[in-house]
């Protein structure tokens, strides 16, 4: 199947087929021809003019011009839409990567992986297509149970899956991040929580020795000065008590010449 089409900004394509004059339309932009090789043309015109509901054609290799290859996911819509008797159709190509560029936001990690299964259990598109992913999921848990966080284990390696149902498009989502790779953020904040902790405790204690040597040397030389005036009576005394013994010596001796 051979189709002509026209570029769109936000979408890779975006056409409409009028059913009763057999007009595919497109803003008239520079064409492009598209090659399905597993949409035959029965099935096509039978999707593009009887369809009533929206139809899905999961991401599939498409031959473009200079015999360049897509994955090109295909997504029609009757129009106008839940009408039982609809005069056209409404074609929207998407590229893959523009839906791996948006699940890379959700996923970011290489161990990880994400992707999009239709109500049928097929994959939409996926961020890296590793088979072996989509057969663990099947073997561990129900694809079509409700939404939440569980996780499962693939070649001895534990994974947390994330299942988000869209009700408008009938598709579910889910994302596969290894805990491995979660713990690793827990301990980079643990570990930049410890740093942190670390260094204000050099500071702090470097501002607490700094103030003890600032604030001890007039100290030092009043214990000097005491020391230099009543050795004699200080010799049992150490540090401030020096000081301290010298105040009581001298209110003693100065109590006793007062007397006299």
């Amino acid at each position: 199947m051979i189709l002509s089409m026209s570029s769109f900004t936000i979408l890779e394509e975006m056409t409409i087929y009028f059913r009763e004059i057999l007009v595919i339309h497109s803003l008239p932009f520079t064409s492009t021809y598209y090659q399905f090789q597993n949409w035959p043309y029965d099935d096509f015109y039978q999707a593009i003019n009887e369809s009533e509901k929206p139809f899905l054609r999961n991401s599939e290799e498409v031959e473009i011009f200079n015999n360049n290859t897509v994955n090109m996911i295909i997504y029609g819509v009757p129009v106008p839409f839940n009408s039982k008797h609809p005069y056209g159709t409404l074609l929207f190509f998407i590229d893959e990567r523009m839906i791996q560029n948006m699940l890379k936001n959700i996923v970011n990690t290489p161990g990880g992986n994400a992707f999009i299964l239709d109500n049928q259990h097929q994959v939409v598109a996926s961020l890296y297509n590793r088979d072996n992913d989509f057969q663990e999921i099947y073997k561990h848990m129900n694809v079509s149970g409700p939404e939440g966080l569980q996780n499962i284990t693939i070649n001895n390696q534990t994974y947390y899956v994330s299942h988000v149902k869209s009700e408008f498009l009938d598709w579910s989502f889910f994302a596969l991040t290894p805990e491995s790779e979660l713990m690793k953020d827990v301990n980079s904040v643990r570990n930049k929580v410890l740093v942190s902790y670390a260094i204000i405790l050099l500071i702090g204690g470097g501002l607490i020795y700094i103030g003890m040597q600032i604030n001890y040397k007039p100290l030092g030389r009043l214990i000097r000065r005491a020391e230099e005036k009543w050795s004699r009576v200080l010799n049992q005394h150490h540090g401030v008590e020096k000081i301290w013994e010298a105040i009581n010596y001298s209110e003693t001796r100065n109590q006793l010449l007062s007397k006299k």
